[in-house]
């Protein structure tokens, strides 16, 4: 069964009928590439599905992806009966079918629209106030105020504290947040509120922190200091060093070290008028010249396959310790559009295997540059194509 197929008819019907949230049939967004595989969360990549359809959509994607453990959580997560019904054998029967999920979706939205808040709701915001005492906040009554404020409790919520994410975690949330623009609009609220409440760093046994300038002069009583914290104790600037052709841009406290290797001291106008090689660096040790990193734009260029002696090796990365994420494509790759329309590729190929279209080209051979491409025509390109993995 062509899996795929069926998917994409699910989600090109939805875009044809140009639906709307709207009325008295219940839609739900959906990713049309899931997220986890490089799909993005704007309006080309959603599509408005009944809750039926929803259900199938992911279904069918835990058929396209088997091993992705993401897509099979997502599909799980709304798979669930709410009623927690039974089967013949006297067992939960823990997993619904669509039109059940759809029946369930639908009842709820029927349920909770146009329903006003309750009066009892409505006061239980109104007549209570948050209270903390340094260790936890609570929500009481306003009439029991002034008794716990006696007790020593102060009127407010505290802002405790958070456990630091683990460096895994902050990876995972850089590359999350990789690539991701805001519209100009939300650029324009934040310079407002900077403008409207200036910050300004202050620092205290080693600890930095950002506050309102508004408040700086409590934060002074209390022994704070302004300015930030620098675990630099060396000289900051920058200097310039050479070695065997190469010229390059490093902090100044780093100098001393070059030097020993045998590197050389040069000025900024030897610099200025040599090639600019720390604007491209790649491989390991590209901090050794500049804090800029294949991670910095989100590109990375690898090679895939080489010809030694007369033979062909498949050049690729599969570390052990890795869930699959890091698996790179191997030997001569093949870029061409799939059933849907899409750009797709299949690696794995060599000099022998037999193409039928490819629309990867050459682009520098021996030297010299074959083709020459726009970074307009580049973005028009990434603009009219979706990539989605095999």
């Amino acid at each position: 069964m062509n899996y795929k197929k069926i998917y994409m008819q699910i989600i090109n019907r939805a875009i044809l009928e140009n639906r709307k949230k709207q009325g008295n049939i219940y839609y739900e967004n959906h990713h049309v590439i899931p997220k986890c595989i490089g799909g993005l969360n704007n309006n080309e990549n959603l599509a408005l599905l009944t809750a039926r359809e929803h259900f199938i959509a992911h279904w069918l994607l835990t058929k396209i992806y088997p091993n992705n453990n993401k897509i099979i959580f997502a599909f799980n997560c709304f798979s669930y009966k709410l009623n927690g019904a039974k089967n013949n054998l006297g067992q939960l029967d823990n997993y619904s079918t669509s039109k059940n999920y759809e029946y369930a979706r639908q009842k709820v939205v029927n349920l909770l629209k146009g329903k006003p808040c309750s009066v009892q709701l409505r006061n239980s915001l109104i007549n209570t106030v948050y209270i903390n005492n340094g260790i936890e906040n609570k929500r009481i009554p306003k009439n029991n105020l002034e008794e716990y404020l006696s007790k020593g409790w102060k009127t407010g919520r505290k802002k405790f504290k958070r456990k630091s994410p683990s460096i895994e975690t902050r990876k995972k949330i850089s590359k999350s947040n990789m690539g991701k623009t805001f519209s100009a609009n939300t650029i324009k609220k934040w310079l407002d509120f900077a403008k409207e409440n200036p910050h300004c760093w202050i620092s205290k046994n080693n600890i930095s922190k950002q506050i309102f300038l508004k408040d700086l002069e409590s934060y002074l009583k209390d022994g704070w200091v302004r300015g930030r914290y620098s675990l630099r104790t060396k000289p900051i600037g920058k200097a310039y060093v050479e070695y065997k052709d190469v010229c390059i841009e490093i902090d100044l406290f780093d100098k001393e070290l070059y030097l020993s290797y045998g590197w050389k001291e040069t000025d900024y106008t030897y610099f200025k008028n040599y090639n600019a090689n720390s604007n491209i660096v790649f491989g390991i040790g590209s901090y050794t010249y500049n804090m800029n990193s294949r991670d910095t734009f989100g590109f990375a260029l690898k090679s895939t396959y080489a010809i030694k002696d007369g033979k062909e090796i498949f050049l690729f990365k599969n570390p052990i310790t890795d869930d699959g994420e890091k698996k790179s494509q191997k030997g001569q790759v093949q870029v061409f559009k799939g059933e849907n329309g899409k750009l797709t590729y299949i690696d794995g190929l060599n000099s022998k295997t037999p193409r039928y279209e490819n629309w990867l080209l050459p682009l520098f051979e021996n030297g010299e540059l074959l083709r020459e491409t726009s970074l307009n025509e580049i973005r028009n390109r990434v603009k009219r194509y979706k990539i989605i993995e095999t």
